[in-house]
């Protein structure tokens, strides 16, 4: 059964109103990395979502020691790789960086959480404003380039009484289809001309 004039009609204006909400509907790309002592979620992790949906990945394969679920990389320690492999790898995802970077100029959120803790309280209080300092000058430098939608939440919580270290970290980019396009073409033009 051949398809009338207006069902060809139809076809085109679903297809069109498709591609312009995946143009103008924002996709979220989060990345994130724990290390928490005390029942955080360790290891790296990537959120991807669009409009509302969104879905937490986490970035390695689960493990089993003793009962505990650990999450360790797929490069283990003492394996040898070929180095040249690494750095296509890393020239790779340097050059993607610059493709999309025009496009990553509005972060969602960025939340930034450190516990630390010497033993001896006028060490800790020296490196937890050492710490404050370092995020300051990132937090600081990020503004000059990106807009944040929310107020970055940075966190430097001291422990004097105990000896420990734990972090977590996310940042969740957010930018539109047609952004990454426009800087893809943007970053090839600038590339040519130099």
């Amino acid at each position: 059964m051949a398809a009338t004039p207006w069902q060809w009609i139809a076809l085109g204006v679903s297809l069109a109103l498709v591609v312009a909400a995946a143009f103008t509907v924002p996709i979220r790309v989060g990345i994130g990395y724990g290390r928490a002592g005390d029942g955080g979620t360790p290891g790296p992790w990537l959120l991807v979502g669009a409009g509302s949906l969104k879905a937490r990945i986490r970035l390695g394969r689960p493990e089993r020691r003793g009962g505990a679920r650990l999450f360790t990389s797929r490069v283990r320690r003492g394996s040898q790789r070929d180095p040249s492999r690494k750095a296509l790898v890393l020239s790779r995802a340097l050059r993607a960086f610059r493709l999309l970077r025009p496009a990553l100029r509005v972060i969602e959120r960025l939340e930034w959480r450190t516990e630390l803790g010497t033993g001896d309280a006028a060490v800790t209080s020296f490196l937890t404003g050492a710490l404050w300092a370092v995020k300051s000058t990132v937090v600081g430098t990020l503004a000059k380039e990106h807009v944040f939608l929310e107020p970055p939440k940075i966190r430097v919580v001291p422990d004097f009484r105990h000896t420990r270290f734990s972090w977590e970290i996310s940042c969740i980019f957010r930018f539109t289809l047609g952004e990454i396009i426009l800087g893809a073409r943007t970053s090839r033009a600038t590339a040519r001309r130099g």
